[in-house]
């Protein structure tokens, strides 16, 4: 644990928790290499961590609450 006593968001993460839900798709489909030019694509996915939304919010006010400014 770092920061006293508030862990990393990625020492939460767990496997599989998903912190996000989208509404079906109802406009046409494009593969994201149309919009974007494949050398500013990823080539793996990103390293993110897998927390429900309700763990982030968690995590973020309790780290606003230390937040004292300088």
């Amino acid at each position: 644990m770092h920061n006293g006593n508030q862990p990393l968001i990625f020492e939460l993460s767990k496997e599989g928790r998903i912190g996000y839900s989208l509404p079906e798709l109802d406009v046409p489909e494009v593969e994201l290499s149309e919009l974007i030019p494949e050398e500013y694509l990823r080539k793996e996915p990103a390293e993110l961590p897998e927390v429900s939304e309700l763990d982030i919010m968690r995590h973020y006010t309790a780290l606003s609450c230390r937040n004292h400014g300088v």
